[in-house]
């Protein structure tokens, strides 16, 4: 039987093209771990005496994580190569029992909806105020957090996202002050948000201004490989023991020790170097903002995360998917994330002068060449999520596809999210409406890729 190696060949073709990357893993290849990228194959190995055990260590891997807990400020670390999402999936089910309510941000990541649908937790949401100019989510609004604290006296959690994809973020410890009022935990999806311990120009880590749990993803930010990722305890509410217990019924039982023992090259390098290396992607990110907003009409949004550069192309006629693929194709350089008005770029610790100078001049010059966009041309905002069953029970219920322009009314039995950036716009249970419909319509129109459709058809229950 004859066997193509189909992947293998694409991406290694892929990598061999010198392109310029402003997307995660931010290691620039493998560059991020100098000599010791080599003998990564040499590193998997398995769980022996000499190598100790993630589910239960007590040698190498226990003091790893010690270490990783003093890096990030938390009283206690744990490693994950199964992403934030496993770490999400653990801090909820430490937290939470079957048909509890879940306090969660609208701009939550589609984990903690699925992780919702698959324990039966019951999420409650509540909202953010949109960015005027930019169509996305801002800050959360205290508001419509304290009227549905108040109007769900028995939540047993609060958890919000941030920092957001965008590089929003927020005041954590105003979050875990409500929170610890109720005498409930603050959660926290920090995945986008590793690094903003090793800089005093970037918001604190969330544990360490609150946060009871929070999860980061390594990779995103840091460097290490894809699927590495912490998950960090620092609370009195939340007890660890369990919390490592539910680690251990959402992880694999056969952790990757390469993986691992990247997490920890990188958190060493980024203990000696990281203030210098992202004071430099700081400077970076400024040095292109300051060019854009002074030959384009193209504007850079004020986040907190300031090694994230996010670009809004609302003043032309072109979408930010436009953008990204002008980018790609033309000068090989490559966007984290696009979206109908914005791209995304993320300046890693390995971002150089060079780089920067090349998105710079290729976004001035696509500007520059494009039309003006003519009035009234909005897409429609990330809508409401109106449950009408508990998610658990609809995505176990009988399911049928149904075209999406058919579907309106209906409720949903899928998780349904533009991705990147992973917010859900339908989940189970969700009814379906005229402005989720619309707002999924115009994300495929514009370019942008919704995962949990099955072309453009919906599962609905029966």
């Amino acid at each position: 039987m004859d066997y193509e190696p189909v992947l293998y060949n694409a991406i290694s073709s892929f990598t061999r093209q010198g392109r310029i990357s402003f997307h995660m893993p931010v290691h620039g290849g493998g560059k991020l771990y100098g000599e010791a990228a080599g003998e990564f194959l040499s590193l998997d190995v398995t769980e022996l005496p000499e190598t100790d055990n993630l589910a239960c260590p007590s040698g190498a891997i226990a003091q790893m994580h010690e270490n990783m807990a003093r890096l990030f400020g938390a009283d206690h670390a744990h490693v994950l190569v199964g992403g934030s999402s496993a770490g999400i999936h653990a801090m909820l089910l430490a937290c939470l029992r079957r048909a509890d309510a879940l306090l969660v941000d609208r701009c939550v990541h589609q984990s903690v909806l699925n992780a919702c649908a698959l324990y039966g937790f019951v999420p409650v949401f509540f909202e953010r105020d949109m960015l005027p100019g930019y169509s996305i989510p801002g800050h959360i609004n205290y508001d419509s957090l304290r009227r549905v604290m108040q109007g769900t006296p028995h939540a047993k959690a609060i958890l919000v996202t941030t920092p957001t994809y965008y590089g929003i973020c927020e005041d954590v410890r105003a979050l875990a002050n409500l929170a610890h009022g109720r005498c409930i935990p603050l959660l926290a999806d920090c995945a986008h948000g590793p690094h903003f311990a090793f800089s005093p120009q970037l918001p604190n880590v969330a544990a360490a201004d609150g946060a009871d749990l929070c999860a980061l993803s390594l990779h995103k930010t840091l460097g290490a490989p894809t699927q590495t990722a912490l998950l960090l305890h620092h609370s009195d509410i939340v007890d660890y023991a369990r919390v490592k217990a539910c680690v251990n019924m959402v992880h694999t039982t056969s952790p990757s020790y390469l993986l691992m023992c990247a997490a920890d090259l990188v958190c060493a390098r980024m203990a000696r170097e990281g203030e210098a290396l992202f004071a430099r992607a700081v400077k970076l990110v400024q040095t292109v903002r300051t060019q854009l907003e002074q030959d384009t009409l193209l504007r850079c949004l004020p986040n907190g995360d300031m090694t994230r550069l996010v670009v809004n192309m609302s003043a032309y006629a072109l979408t930010g998917y436009d953008a990204a693929q002008q980018l790609a194709d033309t000068y090989a350089i490559d966007v984290e994330m696009a979206d109908p008005h914005n791209i995304v770029c993320i300046f890693g610790p390995l971002t150089t002068e060079k780089e920067a100078n090349a998105l710079s001049s290729a976004l001035c010059a696509i500007a520059n060449a494009a039309p003006l966009a003519a009035p009234g041309s909005e897409v429609p905002l990330l809508p409401p999520i109106r449950l009408a069953v508990p998610p658990a029970d609809a995505f176990s219920a009988p399911a049928e596809h149904v075209p999406l322009a058919e579907s309106v009314g209906r409720i949903c039995a899928a998780t349904v999210s533009a991705y990147p950036p992973g917010v859900p716009c339908l989940i189970p249970g969700a009814r379906i409406t005229d402005e989720a419909a619309a707002y999924l319509h115009a994300t495929l129109r514009s370019g942008g890729t919704v995962t949990g459709l099955e072309g453009e058809s919906v599962a609905v229950l029966k």
